[in-house]
């Protein structure tokens, strides 16, 4: 999109409703055609957060372009967090985002997804005090990610997304439902974890020293982090038919890591881990 189409998608909204206490971090890794529409459905929300934060782990100028453009246009600040590619480092520059987070709350999407309109109100419409919210995705296919991706289309409603029956109709944005889910899903296990649609308090990552450094190519980063605050005795909501978000179809990221993480994660679990010693203290101020 050139300066004249954010300009316009700006002004469809008169006076922007901005919610001063969330910051929302976005992480992008060498996708700027899926980071610009995840930036458009962000700039459509019904609320606004104080400041959003792309987590960038090491792109390339054209996604630095793109975040220029923006923050010209956005009626929220736009920092842009980068360090240089050395691999994947999720959680590394996750905590550097962290870092920057001005507001107390935070919601955590990763750059190829598109939000429903409702996407950010609903998370501070669910958080709570001492709790993280887990919500989310549908996957769209790889024709639907196509055609999105060829006219720039970010709106996302039911009928755009994949049909599902189980959960019963999980794009339907509805509260009652939401709530029912909530309740049958108070003890879910940390394996099931979206990091892509996730919101805690900032005091409540720095309890646990944020993400793990240490944890380094693919894979259950999220689910450590989210079992070390459970330990820690936060307590995990598990959404469903509210914070619906929908994920471009991409290649998939090598899984050479996966094991190892995985063991480490559910071994801190088994012990009731709370502190890693490389984390959010040890992280180093932007590169």
């Amino acid at each position: 999109m050139d300066k004249n189409e954010w300009i316009a998608l700006r002004d469809k909204k008169v006076s922007p409703s901005i919610n001063a206490s969330v910051s929302l971090i976005v992480t992008t890794y060498n996708s700027p055609d899926r980071l610009e529409l995840t930036l458009c459905s962000v700039l459509s929300q019904t609320i606004m957060p104080r400041e959003i934060i792309i987590a960038d782990d090491g792109s390339t100028p054209d996604t630095a372009a793109i975040i220029q453009l923006c923050q010209s246009i956005f009626p929220v600040p736009i920092k842009h967090v980068w360090q240089s590619d050395k691999g994947f480092r999720l959680s590394l520059i996750r905590n550097k985002a962290i870092r920057q987070a001005e507001a107390p709350y935070i919601i955590q999407i990763d750059g190829d997804v598109v939000l429903e309109k409702h996407f950010i109100a609903d998370h501070l419409h669910f958080r709570k005090a001492k709790h993280i919210i887990i919500a989310s995705r549908m996957n769209y296919t790889a024709r639907m990610t196509k055609r999105k991706l060829k006219t720039r289309n970010f709106q996302l409603s039911c009928f755009s997304l994949p049909f599902t029956f189980y959960p019963l109709f999980r794009n339907v944005r509805s509260k009652i439902l939401a709530n029912w889910f909530i309740s049958k899903s108070r003890h879910r296990d940390m394996r099931w974890a979206a990091g892509s649609n996730m919101s805690y308090w900032k005091e409540d990552a720095l309890l646990i020293n944020g993400f793990d450094n240490d944890l380094v190519g693919w894979g259950y980063e999220d689910n450590d982090f989210i079992g070390r605050m459970k330990n820690q005795g936060i307590v995990t909501i598990t959404i469903k038919h509210s914070c619906i978000q929908g994920h471009l179809r991409h290649i998939k990221n090598t899984r050479e890591h996966l094991q190892h993480n995985k063991s480490v994660a559910l071994g801190r679990q088994q012990r009731q881990v709370t502190w890693v010693e490389n984390g959010y203290r040890e992280s180093p101020q932007i590169e």
